[in-house]
This record gives C-alpha cells, sequence and structure tokens, in this order.
C-alpha cells in the first residue's frame, strides 16, 4: 500500500470511494469484514451495558 492509496491494491483513491479506489476494491474490504477475517480487539474487557455508566 503506498501512502494515500487503496487499502486494499495501492493504487490512487477515488474520491466517490474513499479510502478505496473503486467498488470491486470496497467490496473485497466488506467481505473480509462479512468472513470475520478483521476484528475489532477488547482487550478482555466485559462491559455490562445492562446498567448505566457511572460518571
Amino acid at each position: 500500500m503506498t501512502k494515500g492509496g487503496c487499502p486494499i491494491c495501492g493504487k490512487p483513491v477515488a474520491a466517490s470511494y474513499r479510502p478505496f479506489c473503486s467498488v470491486p476494491c470496497a467490496d473485497l474490504d466488506l467481505q473480509r469484514w462479512l468472513d470475520g477475517d478483521y476484528v475489532i480487539s477488547d482487550n478482555g474487557v466485559i462491559e455490562d451495558v445492562s446498567k448505566p455508566a457511572d460518571r
């Protein structure tokens, strides 16, 4: 990936598909999320969302 390029293929970014260069690269990224290839780690923190947060 080049600086400022599409995160999938490195080609220049197209404004209408930002941050990607095209629909195929955007679709590939979405498919990777849906397949579970990308994961956002919670670092093992479990939060009880049933109670209001202390402020």
